[in-house]
């Protein structure tokens, strides 16, 4: 009967520990599992901070360009505001040479009466 007894014992105990041993691969294959999640996450991380990355290198770099074509557009109207200067002074130098000449042609008509 003792031997019965301790035949039982260890019946329970290897029960018990393939019960355990169980659980164990349970914890290991859910522990596998939450590393490949936390894995994965991390990649899109990743992934996700390369894309800002790009993303601010164009932002700055649509930005320079827009600084760049602010400095042409001014320098063209500076461009323009000359040239308008340099016509309204030769249609003033003009209009005072024809004014000159008028009154050349004027007085000499009046002269030749």
């Amino acid at each position: 009967t003792l031997h019965k007894e301790l035949e039982g014992s260890v019946q329970r105990h290897r029960s018990e520990a393939e019960e355990a041993v169980a659980l164990c691969e349970q914890y290991v294959a859910d522990a596998n599992k939450l590393k490949a999640q936390l894995e994965a996450a991390q990649k899109a991380s990743e992934e996700t901070t390369q894309l800002a990355g790009r993303r601010k290198q164009m932002v700055e770099e649509a930005c320079s360009a827009a600084e760049a074509s602010q400095k042409e557009l001014e320098t063209a109207k500076q461009q323009l505001e000359c040239a308008m200067r340099d016509k309204d002074d030769a249609a003033s130098a003009y209009k005072e040479e024809f004014e000159a000449k008028q009154a050349e042609i004027d007085s000499a008509a009046e002269a030749s009466q």
